[in-house]
Parts: C-alpha cells; structure tokens; sequence
C-alpha cells in the first residue's frame, strides 16, 4: 500500500506512523502483562493461549467443524439468515450468550453457512469486483485522491484475518467499516472523474469563446 502512494505522502505517513505505531505496541505489551504475574517472559505475554485453547479439540475449531458440517448438509441455499448449525449445543458461548448457533467465528464460514454456495458466489464476486476496480483505478488517481483510496484498500486489507477467523459479520462496527473501506476508492475515483469533466468542460467553454471573438 505504501508503494502505491505519492512520494510525498509515503514518507509523511511513516515518519508519522511508526512513532504512533511503536507506542501502541508498548502500550498494549504493557496493558497485556499487567494482567498475569505467572511464569515471566513470553508465558506471560500468552498466559490465556493453552492447549485448551487451541489446537483440534479446543471449541473454537469444534465450532467450525460443526458449522462446516452443516453447510455439507445445506450447500446450495444454506441454513437460512436465522437457522443454525446442528451441535451447537457442544459450544460454552453459544448456551451462556444466548448465541443458539446462529453466529460462529469465522465470516466466509457465515455466509457459507447462512447462504450457500449461492453467498459465497456474491461473495467472491464482489471480492473480484472491488480488485478489478481498484487496478483500474488506481492508475487515474493521483495526489489526495489517491491516498484516500489507498486508505480504503488498506483497510479492507486490514479486515482480512477479523473476517475469516473472527466474528466480524455480527458486529455492526466491524460490517461498517468494511463498507466504509470499499467505498473509499468508489469515491475518489467519482471526483477524479468529476474534475476531469469540469476541466474539458472548462477548456472547451475557453475555446469556444476565443472562437467566437
């Protein structure tokens, strides 16, 4: 993303970005030892990662088989936007949260589970769509507009691992941002378009009105 930016704009947003950058990963090192007195060093910098936590038996990967399992059942059309995934009973935090199986931890998996093959065929589409725009577009824009759209791309860039492993679909901030991202680079390419009309409009009213003088 940095690559794609005007020369200007690249090393403005790193000499901004990496103190910024550094300083919030101290803080959060800081904020996230706090929080445990146990071993030292890197065990407690992952106190809450065990074996219980991950790997094939823990019940985030129960949880996604389970879904996966229901999708296998349910490939062409889905369970529908309010059904849910046979087993979910098996998972601590849909009974204690009252989730009933309707959501699960993974974006693609969602819509797979929700909609079928025919939601994963809109999905990779618009997936499609947007990177075939922005190769487009991104040899139009220059200046402000394209660092405005280089920000959307990164942000959608950004979205990437929250969508696939992460519950992103049922957060109304998270869906959001993600449409605020796609936007960007829709927006800046409608008013580089827009100046580019305005200017030949521009120009061919200035020539016209030497030709009639």
């Amino acid at each position: 993303m940095l690559a794609q930016l005007p020369s200007r704009a690249r090393w403005r947003l790193v000499a901004l970005g990496i103190p910024v950058a550094l300083a919030g990963i101290a803080y959060s090192i800081w904020k996230r030892l706090s929080q445990t007195k146990q071993a030292g060093g890197m065990l407690d910098f992952l106190f809450d990662v065990t074996p219980r936590d991950v790997g094939p038996d823990s019940p985030r990967f129960l949880e996604l088989k389970l879904a996966w399992q229901s999708f296998l059942e349910h490939p062409i059309l889905g369970v529908g936007s309010w059904g849910n995934y046979e087993g979910w009973q098996q998972i601590s935090w849909q009974l204690y949260e009252g989730g009933g199986g309707t959501y699960l931890h993974s974006g693609v998996l969602h819509i797979g589970l929700k909609a079928g093959i025919l939601g994963l065929v809109l999905l990779f589409g618009l997936v499609f769509s947007f990177t075939m725009f922005w190769r487009r577009a991104r040899g139009a824009l220059t200046g402000d507009l394209l660092t405005l759209a280089v920000a959307g791309v990164a942000g959608c860039l950004f979205v990437i691992p929250d969508f696939v492993i992460a519950t992103s679909l049922t957060k109304h901030r998270s869906v959001l941002f993600i449409g605020f991202c796609l936007s960007l680079p829709y927006i800046a390419y409608a008013i580089e378009c827009t100046r580019q009309r305005l200017s030949s409009e521009s120009v061919a009213g200035s020539v016209a009105g030497r030709s009639s003088s």
